[in-house]
């Protein structure tokens, strides 16, 4: 067995684990091939500077497009000949949202321990999301709450963030009983009435109407001080 003077673990003294090398009394590596190569390539990517045989102009393998060969465009990949690529970025990104849905556990995983290594960062990242995005935010507030009421009530139906979403913007983001802007998600057939939590019973609406709305039926409503509920035909 040989320990590694960098990363301290005891490993098999073979050249399957260490490099050779001459000058030593085991004629092997005090590193072992992983710390090796971690410095390499930390080495490479530091000092990488594009040469002109890496500017030239080039076709992405798996899109086509003709884009200038520089780190600009592809990502940095020392094993191959330029030094580049031969996906572009985007290529990569899709290969990997691919792989991500194909077999998504793994990340799920990773990103759970992630959090727990990282709480101050976590938390950071989640205040920053939540201070660009006020409108998915609130839509998955929303999801979370209605799904935590239905474990409690048991009722029927779930719906996605996704799915939410679309009827929001089936609305246009507006309340769809006043036509003011959208605060809350409204049953149309109150779960109190034996209403589902399924997506064709979910409406946008304002805090103030779906208070006045309560668990009330939409067809008791008609004719009252809701602007846009004046007939049968609002109600589809």
């Amino acid at each position: 067995m040989k320990i590694c003077v960098h990363c301290k673990e005891e490993k098999p003294a073979t050249r399957e684990f260490f490099h050779g090398n001459k000058e030593t009394r085991d004629k092997l590596a005090s590193w072992c091939k992983v710390c090796c190569n971690t410095r390499r390539n930390i080495a490479w990517h530091r000092d990488y500077v594009p040469t002109p045989r890496n500017l030239a102009s080039g076709p992405c393998t798996k899109c086509g497009r003709d884009l200038p060969r520089t780190v600009e465009f592809y990502p940095v990949a020392p094993k191959k000949r330029n030094g580049l690529s031969s996906w572009c970025y985007d290529c990569h990104r899709e290969s990997t949202r691919d792989r991500a849905r194909a077999n998504p556990e793994p990340n799920r995983v990773r990103a759970k321990q992630w959090v727990i290594d990282h709480p101050e960062e976590a938390a950071e990242r989640g205040r920053k999301w939540r201070r660009d995005n006020p409108e998915q935010y609130k839509i998955q507030s929303i999801v979370c709450a209605e799904r935590r009421r239905i474990r409690e009530v048991e009722a029927s139906g779930f719906f996605t963030q996704f799915q939410l979403e679309a009827r929001i913007a089936y609305w246009g983001w507006k309340c769809w009983l006043c036509g003011d802007p959208w605060e809350a998600i409204d049953h149309v057939i109150p779960i109190s009435k034996g209403g589902s939590n399924w997506p064709a019973n979910l409406r946008p609406a304002c805090k103030s109407c779906n208070s006045r709305k309560g668990s009330k039926l939409p067809w008791d409503l008609l004719g009252s001080q809701f602007p846009l509920l004046r007939s049968e035909d609002s109600l589809v």
